[in-house]
């Protein structure tokens, strides 16, 4: 090894580490509408029985359609994950939707034949205050391949007692809808990046940092079957 690279492995953060961690129990979503891409996303590996929490706005519903679940929804959903294996070597697999819920809350359960999930650790008892670190995991769409992506930004509220979600400082990459959001350098998801659009008095479009937080995924998640990891 040459000094070089002795240092270059000196240098080396343990949040390198965490990271890996945090990509393994991320899933990449490909969406269908009539067998056309249309969109692609991001989820949580909810439990080892397959369970994909993501967004319900990657598949946004026109007036009278039958909503992602019903056999005739025009959407379809390929999902990829890592397997025990730890790579994502079996490739995109078709997904069934388990549970759509466009409001309140933008959560839809996708469910995946995969064998050995890495699952993610949910934090639901977390202490959580205003500015607190956080990192937000997921795959965005680049010429034909999903690439990594990891942000690191700040809480700017809390969760309230009547409200399932709050602010985060930063809009993470389009793509990176239904990732899971982490205590930065700490492996455990404390609640969904749900990237939203927004409107000022002036009708000015911007966007929102918003997180649902992990107790209200853990509750749905077991709604729709199958326990989680905490």
């Amino acid at each position: 090894m040459t000094e070089e690279d002795d240092l270059r492995e000196r240098q080396k953060s343990p949040f390198a580490e965490v990271t890996s961690q945090m990509l393994e129990m991320t899933a990449s979503i490909e969406v269908f509408r009539w067998d056309e891409p249309v969109g692609t996303g991001s989820g949580i590996v909810g439990n080892e029985a397959g369970a994909i929490v993501t967004c319900a706005h990657l598949a946004p519903l026109r007036r009278g359609e039958p909503p992602p679940g019903n056999a005739a929804s025009p959407y379809r959903f390929f999902v990829t994950v890592f397997d025990k294996l730890h790579d994502q070597s079996g490739g995109p697999r078709p997904a069934s939707v388990r549970l759509y819920a466009r409001e309140p809350w933008d959560v839809m359960i996708l469910k995946v034949a995969v064998q050995e999930p890495r699952v993610a650790l949910f934090a639901s008892q977390a202490r959580l205050y205003e500015g607190d670190d956080v990192t937000v995991v997921g795959y965005v769409w680049h010429e034909g391949n999903f690439l990594p992506v990891v942000r690191r930004t700040t809480l700017c509220t809390v969760p309230r007692a009547d409200s399932p979600t709050c602010f985060l400082a930063d809009v993470p990459a389009p793509g990176m809808s239904g990732g899971p959001v982490f205590l930065t350098e700490y492996s455990r998801v404390i609640g969904m990046n749900q990237g939203q659009l927004g409107a000022d008095p002036s009708g000015r479009i911007y966007g929102l940092g918003v997180m649902l937080t992990a107790k209200h995924i853990m509750d749905l998640v077991t709604q729709v079957g199958g326990h989680v990891q905490r």
